[in-house]
């Protein structure tokens, strides 16, 4: 009787047991491999905590200034590094002097009388290097040991924006100068060159850039990687949200900004968020700063977009942002070229699509070759291939494989997609969450969700403009990054990469615009 009594309390224990690790399993199983979000969580893309700061940004340097045919502001410590501001006729004596506040000797130049000024800046390189060490100069003594000629950058703002990025594409002789970056800001160009710039190159836009109207620069950036071109160097591209032209001058107050009369005016005007000449000012010293030091010494202490293993910041310094990165030897998974992009990726995986649909579509500036309707891409294009991904259901979902031959993500860094919501299809303001997915040749699963917080997921400010030739946003709705560290896919083998996937589960309907996915 004993016996009986004993073996059921043990056989109760077993089963009890062995119910707790089936549990267990199961759990562990849907942990790793279930599409199941409420189980298998996906994780949020937040950016990554920065400590790091450079020498140039701990500390603050006394500078003087000084008036020759150029306006300098020289630090007092010895052997700076230097930065070339370009102006053509506006006042940027404000950022030369915070510049140079972080260590930088620092030149302002007024181009507008300078015919070439490739030959010129020969000519100001060759008197600097000798003012460094002689008084020989118009100089005098003032820069005595002052400057270290091996590390130059060069901002350029409208116009000079041109000859500042022009310069990246003809480089001097390294052994005349080294050019360590290039900064373009609202930069005016009249075409595109297919040449590599020699530099690092970044791009700040403004939204309503009512002077250079189609805002030209973003075609630095679109030109080398639709074409993955053999850059060997970062091109980075910030667009700066209620932004003008006009406002990076000091002293120019009149308002320039473009594309917003049909925003504000009745019967459909809707507020717009606008910055004042002193934000926008802030704005360029604070990110110049950061650019430079970012190129010149290394780590910073601000997210600006540069570093591939951080995600693409929404705001600056309080500001919104878009921001798009590309760099040397990356990836391109998806890049659209024809009606096939809808069905194989570029590396010949199938793509498949599940209560949702894709289209492929083209932006272009001449409206008969334009089948992107309600879409404005800022630029200088002829056409940019585009696919478009659009949900009715919250269980929308988007595949694309990964053959075997690249499967191996180990010796990437980042996840980028070139994305946009769609403003024909979406209402303004509204955002467009989903959530990324990678599956592994395991099975194993593992979730990013792309949250409401993402600027490059909302459609800009704006109404919906129809004429008798096209169908646009009243404002441009540019594609930009969404980035996503690979560090933190940690449940799935990053070397045995099976599939990528967009799971529209976070909104019952809404469409999204694609121009590329790539690993960097």
């Amino acid at each position: 009787m004993e016996m009986d009594i004993l073996i059921r309390r043990y056989y109760k224990v077993v089963i009890t047991i062995s119910a707790i690790f089936f549990v267990i399993i199961i759990f562990l199983y849907l942990y790793n491999f279930s599409d199941i979000m409420l189980i298998n969580k996906p994780k949020d893309l937040v950016a990554k905590e920065r400590i790091a700061m450079t020498a140039a940004t701990e500390t603050a340097h006394s500078y003087s200034m000084k008036y020759f045919d150029d306006f300098l502001a020289i630090p007092y410590t010895d052997n700076n590094h230097i930065v070339y501001i370009l102006s053509d006729n506006m006042d940027l004596s404000y950022l030369a002097t915070n510049i140079a506040s972080y260590g930088y000797l620092t030149i302002l130049v007024d181009i507008s009388e300078i015919e070439d000024f490739t030959d010129f800046f020969k000519t100001h390189v060759k008197t600097l290097s000798t003012a460094f060490s002689s008084t020989d100069t118009i100089y005098q003594d003032f820069l005595l040991d002052k400057g270290d000629i091996s590390k130059v950058s060069i901002i350029g703002i409208g116009d000079s924006g041109r000859c500042a990025y022009e310069l990246s594409l003809s480089p001097l002789d390294s052994s005349l100068v080294n050019v360590v970056s290039t900064l373009v800001v609202a930069p005016n160009l009249q075409n595109i060159s297919s040449k590599v710039p020699s530099t690092p190159v970044g791009i700040v836009l403004s939204q309503y850039d009512g002077v250079v109207k189609s805002l030209n620069g973003q075609s630095i950036f679109d030109n080398h990687m639709l074409k993955n071109s053999d850059i060997i160097h970062p091109i980075s591209c910030i667009y700066l949200m209620g932004s003008n032209h006009s406002y990076f001058d000091a002293s120019y107050a009149a308002d320039d900004a473009f594309n917003i009369d049909s925003v504000v005016d009745p019967p459909n005007g809707v507020e717009i968020e606008r910055l004042s000449d002193e934000s926008q000012q802030d704005f360029l010293s604070k990110y110049a700063v950061d650019f430079l030091n970012y190129y010149h010494h290394g780590q910073i202490e601000t997210n600006i977009g540069l570093d591939i293993e951080d995600i693409s910041p929404s705001s600056l310094y309080g500001y919104d942002v878009l921001s798009s990165l590309i760099i040397p030897d990356s990836l391109a998974i998806v890049t659209p070229t024809d009606y096939f992009s809808t069905k194989y990726n570029n590396l010949g995986g199938e793509i498949y699509m599940s209560n949702a649909s894709i289209s492929y579509m083209v932006e272009n500036y001449m409206a008969p070759y334009d089948t992107a309707i309600g879409f404005l891409h800022p630029g200088i294009f002829n056409d940019i291939s585009l696919l478009n991904i659009s949900w009715r259901v919250d269980s929308g979902l988007f595949v694309t494989e990964i053959p075997k031959s690249y499967a191996d993500f180990t010796e990437y860094k980042a996840l980028s997609m070139w994305i946009s919501a769609n403003p024909y299809n979406v209402a303004q303001n509204e955002t467009q969450p989903f959530i990324v997915t990678l599956k592994d040749s395991s099975g194993k699963v593992e979730h990013i969700l792309l949250d409401e917080d993402i600027l490059a997921l909302k459609v800009p400010t704006g109404v919906l403009v129809t004429n008798s030739y096209q169908i646009q946003w009243s404002t441009f709705t540019p594609l930009s990054n969404i980035r996503i560290p690979l560090d933190l896919f940690t449940k799935v083998n990053l070397e045995n990469i099976e599939s990528i996937s967009f799971n529209f589960n976070q909104t019952d309907q809404g469409s999204i615009i694609l121009g590329d996915i790539r690993l960097l």
